[in-house]
């Protein structure tokens, strides 16, 4: 395999939302309630959805994402915030249509007294889920070509946040979720190196999921959209197979496939069971594998120890491949101890509308110590709080959007404690969102 400069992640900080809901319980009250409940539970036995986050009254994107971001230069006090030459955020339910998610974000997070730049990029990307994962590849290239060719390197920071958000009574409701990823991305990572230069992709127009502006409800045709799924899985992953072999900057082992030059996949998860769904559409379709044998190899490449938290939290759109990737690597590292190390992962990123993108990275050597700092599961559990049924019907049912109903709830409850550091305060006359920390 040929060797590059490495260039890659070294922490990922994640934040959700602490309001909890139990899927159990919100289909007790809808059944006391006289609704039908059929199409409910079999859309919660096939997605494999246990809980879901909502956001609180006072969090949005920015919030969130402000999070995420204060957590990861809080435990990396070796970078400066002004020494970040890259601060951008893939999501697709932004605050502002014209205003990046990061630039709020810019002025809203001070670790030191000291805020990120001014010598910095600050900008948005978007394709639904995929989104943060352009934008990562994007920063590897701009730190990579500067570090070339003017001998100077720096780290950037990458963060995805969203708000998934359905209509009521819908099976789509079931796959809610909120929160936000912050990378750290640099050269010499400590945690992954990604080959960055090996991408592959697919792409088609389709209207399996959008949503129109002004809609604050995405739009999705749930098995339209999981076969479009598969098929740009399986699009990405011959793209990205023919580009590898072609550079050898992957080799096939003698007399083995292509896939057993890699030891996990890590697909991203609108819901718990949709990876497992579409890898075994790939493994059948691409190796004519047989049922038994499809299971003993999506067992070998570790993908169901990365789908823990979803099942947990639901979808964070941008996010959940990197909650996915981090949720991986804190099972394997319990699993393996520094047998982790050098361990090859192939990423999958789908966006619908849609987009899919394959990559592949190495676990560096030491990655241990960067993998106990992430400390995921405690970021996902010190703040959960249970909600009721009824609760999160409250919470989904403000309209944050509107200036005069939300500064009259914000103005009830302004006095109430926060869980977060950060709050959406106010919406100023001409539209625009106030924020302040807590």
């Amino acid at each position: 395999m040929k060797r590059l400069t490495s260039f890659g992640i070294s922490d990922i900080a994640f934040y959700v939302p602490a309001p909890a809901i139990e899927l159990a319980g919100l289909k007790s009250l809808r059944a006391a309630r006289g609704g039908p409940v059929t199409k409910l539970e079999r859309a919660i036995t096939y997605t494999g959805q246990v809980e879901m986050r909502i956001p609180d009254w006072y969090e949005d994107t920015v919030t969130m994402v402000a999070e995420a971001t204060h957590s990861l230069l809080e435990r990396n006090p070796q970078v400066s915030p002004s020494s970040v030459r890259h601060y951008c955020c893939g999501t697709e339910t932004p605050q502002d249509y014209a205003k990046p998610v990061t630039s709020y974000c810019q002025g809203l997070v001070e670790v030191g007294g000291e805020s990120i730049g001014p010598n910095v990029s600050v900008y948005e990307v978007k394709h639904a889920c995929a989104g943060g994962t352009y934008a990562l590849l994007g920063t590897l290239s701009h730190l990579r070509s500067t570090d070339h060719c003017l001998g100077v390197s720096a780290p950037g920071i990458v963060t995805m946040g969203d708000v998934a958000l359905y209509e009521e009574g819908t099976t789509a409701e079931l796959t809610q979720g909120a929160g936000a990823v912050a990378l750290l991305v640099e050269k010499d990572p400590r945690l992954l190196a990604i080959d960055d230069c090996l991408v592959g992709t697919y792409s088609t127009s389709v209207d399996d999921f959008f949503r129109s502006i002004g809609n604050s409800y995405a739009s999705v045709k749930g098995r339209f959209s999981v076969e479009c799924y598969k098929k740009a899985l399986i699009g990405a992953y011959e793209d990205f197979k023919s580009k590898a072999l072609v550079s050898e900057l992957i080799l096939r082992p003698e007399g083995k496939h292509f896939l057993d030059a890699v030891d996990y996949v890590v697909l991203h998860a609108p819901f718990h069971s949709m990876p497992g769904v579409a890898m075994k559409e790939l493994l059948v379709q691409r190796r004519g594998m047989s049922a038994e044998r499809v299971a003993e190899e999506i067992d070998r490449l570790r993908l169901s120890a990365g789908l823990n938290a979803v099942r947990r939290i639901g979808n964070l759109y941008t996010g959940s491949l990197y909650l996915c990737l981090g949720d991986l690597l804190a099972d394997e590292y319990r699993r393996l101890g520094n047998g982790i190390e050098n361990k090859r992962v192939l990423l999958f990123s789908y966006g619908s509308g849609n987009t899919m993108v394959a990559f592949s990275g190495t676990i560096v050597p030491g990655a241990g110590k960067a993998i106990e700092q992430m400390g995921m599961w405690e970021a996902i559990e010190a703040r959960r709080r249970l909600i009721s049924p009824e609760e999160y019907e409250q919470l989904v049912s403000l309209d944050k959007s509107d200036r005069v109903s939300f500064n009259k709830h914000s103005a009830r409850r302004q006095t109430e404690g926060t869980g977060g550091r950060y709050a959406m305060s106010s919406i100023r006359e001409d539209g625009y969102r106030l924020y302040s920390r807590r």
